[in-house]
């Protein structure tokens, strides 16, 4: 929900890495943003949008990312930190949607 913070510690790209964020935006079911407060970018913001559409439900995400250290950063974030984030990225809608395709997301929501 809005104002929740969520902390995620673990290795990317063969270093340890943490990043802290905060629910910034919260609109259910259409929309959240989680925008880091604590963490190895200079910014990071990450837009996620539902939108029901042929019966199904389309999701969407938007990254918006910033890096410190000036030019280099900057390479860095341009040449290997945004394909990283474009994989990983795809990687989790192809895991919600195997998921939501089977029975697999019963394992995850509380039903009555």
């Amino acid at each position: 929900m809005g104002g929740d913070t969520v902390r995620w510690e673990g290795w990317q790209l063969g270093f340890p890495n943490y990043h802290v964020s905060l629910i910034a935006e919260f609109e259910e079911p259409y929309h959240f943003q989680d925008r880091m407060i604590a963490g190895r970018f200079r910014s990071f913001e990450h837009d996620h949008r539902f939108e029901v559409v042929d019966g199904g439900v389309l999701l969407s995400d938007e990254v918006r990312f910033s890096m410190p250290f000036g030019v280099l950063g900057w390479m860095v974030g341009r040449f290997v930190l945004a394909p990283h984030i474009r994989r990983l990225v795809r990687a989790r809608f192809a895991m919600l949607k195997q998921l939501a395709e089977s029975d697999a997301w019963r394992l995850y929501v509380e039903t009555t």
